[in-house]
């Protein structure tokens, strides 16, 4: 009955830490994502404001 006391302790702190693991890869995923794209943007040819926004409207 001992073990099955631990296992019970065991497991919060394992969710927990499997959450804060989950938390420090996504922002990492962030990061690459954002500095590829900051890269790609390096590269590619200006565009208006305007014509960004003109994408953005919904199409009716």
């Amino acid at each position: 009955m001992r073990s099955h006391q631990c296992f019970n302790l065991a497991l919060p702190m394992s969710l927990e830490y499997r959450k804060e693991v989950s938390e420090f890869l996504a922002e990492i995923i962030e990061d690459v994502a954002m500095e590829q794209a900051i890269a790609e943007g390096e590269t590619s040819e200006l565009v208006s404001r305007e014509s960004i926004f003109q994408l953005l409207e919904p199409k009716v």
